[in-house]
């Protein structure tokens, strides 16, 4: 559904550019209204939502809020998380999960396409960011293999054969699965989000501050390949050393799903 978004977007800039001289690189005024109006529209909607205490779920419970810890308390487990040696080992697959995109939306989208072109192209990517998310998702998810590290290993190979023809989501989409692995309650898988946003976030603004920079396209691309060939291994490091997959193997025979 994210990627949903994104596929929307370029239909609307090709759309909306589509009679512009091929000459223009930069999308229209109109462009910038039109995406000012959905996200207007969206935030609007937002208040529609229900307060979490007032869920009702099919089966007649109600959502159970639980209180917040206390500040310090999560600081000190963020330390704790922080030092385990799998968060360390793929925190370069972290930052690479995020890192190609100012390659592709930067010296190669931009410097190639003009601005119909360019949302015709994003309509593309994105489509396949969410054929590529499902398939990996759908594999990860499905009780043909029964053992997690079988699954993880399988599935980290997979993720680098992609990512080694094309740069998708599936690698996004393993390391939310690989995190919910590793947790062991619904606080600690929010807390290796955190470090997984943190460091993706981080790679991405490195990336893009390398290309405002004037980096030659050329470098960032060996710079992206170079990541994905360190973050790849490591990976496969946590799975095959780091990850403890019993209990996680014991609920997949059970037929229970990774968090209670």
């Amino acid at each position: 559904c994210l990627a949903l978004g994104a596929v929307a977007g370029g239909a609307v800039t090709f759309g909306v550019n589509f009679d512009i001289s091929t000459e223009q690189a930069a999308p229209s005024a109109t462009t910038f209204v039109v995406f000012f109006l959905v996200m207007l529209v969206g935030s609007i909607l937002c208040l529609a939502l229900v307060c979490p205490e007032d869920v009702v779920r099919s089966d007649g419970r109600r959502v159970l809020v639980e209180a917040s810890p206390h500040w310090s308390s999560e600081v000190g487990e963020m330390v704790q998380l922080l030092k385990q040696p799998q968060v360390i080992l793929l925190i370069p697959f972290f930052a690479y999960s995020n890192w190609f995109y100012t390659y592709e939306f930067g010296p190669f989208n931009s410097g190639i396409f003009d601005a119909r072109t360019q949302g015709f192209c994003n309509m593309f990517f994105w489509g396949s960011q969410m054929v590529g998310a499902l398939a990996i998702g759908l594999f990860l998810d499905s009780g043909k293999t029964k053992s997690v590290r079988e699954r993880a290993l399988k599935s980290i190979l997979l993720v680098a054969v992609i990512g080694a023809i094309t740069w998708t989501a599936a690698l996004k989409c393993w390391s939310y699965w690989v995190m919910a692995q590793m947790a062991d309650s619904p606080a600690a898988l929010s807390r290796y989000a955190g470090v997984y946003k943190a460091v993706q976030s981080a790679g991405a603004a490195a990336a893009w501050s390398l290309n405002g920079f004037g980096m030659l396209p050329s470098i960032q691309a060996y710079i992206n390949i170079g990541l994905m060939s360190i973050s790849i291994p490591l990976a496969v490091v946590v799975v095959v050393r780091l990850m403890n997959t019993d209990v996680m193997d014991r609920r997949s025979k059970s037929g229970l799903v990774a968090l209670d």
